[in-house]
């Protein structure tokens, strides 16, 4: 197994544990999408339910050897956009530069 594959499993299984009701959350790894652009790859979908309405969550996961830079945000926004997420979540092992931050802030 690749060491980002196991990044993405190791990152699965940490929002697994930290979901509050499995009965209405769920959590997945791998995951194609269909986004106005076509098929996306998305590494974990989380699916929530809260008052009979569904919640989308998009985790990108970068095991990069330094820093995750802006360009990386910009492209996370640009595919939570394109499928519809509420939300989307960029996890690094090895940090953010300060424009990513910045830019990660701003686009909440």
């Amino acid at each position: 197994m690749k060491s980002g594959t196991r990044f993405e499993k190791l990152t699965e299984k940490i929002f697994l544990q930290l979901i509050k009701n499995p009965e209405y959350d769920k959590v997945e790894h791998d995951v194609k999408l269909l986004g106005k652009d076509g098929p996306r790859q998305i590494d974990i979908l989380i699916t929530s339910e809260i008052a009979n309405m569904p919640i989308k969550t998009i985790v990108e996961c970068k095991d990069y050897k330094g820093k995750v830079s802006v360009g990386v945000v910009d492209s996370l926004h640009s595919v939570m956009a394109d499928v519809n997420a509420n939300k989307a979540v960029l996890v690094s092992s090895n940090g953010f530069s300060s424009t990513a931050i910045k830019k990660a802030k701003r686009l909440g």
